[in-house]
């Protein structure tokens, strides 16, 4: 799911950003889509706000996803193509990125 806060504001255009950026990044999960609600963060801010909700805890098997490095990793990027397309750029290639390690070496 989606939020943004009640009535016409400027969220409303970003909003759209976020969810088809996560319908389309969990096209494999069902999107329950935007909703208007008047959360405190997104109605008492001085900028355009969304509120993104990603999985329920209170499903077993979306619990269990949602812990593992790959969903984390999927939301982030959905979440990434969504601010560069507001934004105006083109998505990034996903490097990957080896992890490295520092050793110090005794004297």
């Amino acid at each position: 799911e989606v939020f943004t806060s009640k009535a016409k504001t400027q969220s409303d255009e970003i909003v759209k950003y976020f969810a088809d950026a996560i319908a389309a990044e969990f096209s494999d999960f069902k999107f329950r889509g935007i909703k208007e609600e008047d959360f405190y963060v997104l109605k008492y801010t001085n900028m355009p706000a969304v509120l993104t909700e990603n999985f329920f805890f209170d499903n077993y098997q979306e619990a269990k996803y949602m812990i593992t490095d790959e969903a984390k990793d999927r939301v982030a990027k959905a979440h990434v193509e969504a601010i560069l397309k507001i934004e105006g750029n083109k998505p990034v290639e996903e490097k990957k990125v080896e992890e490295k390690t520092e050793t110090k070496k005794s004297k």
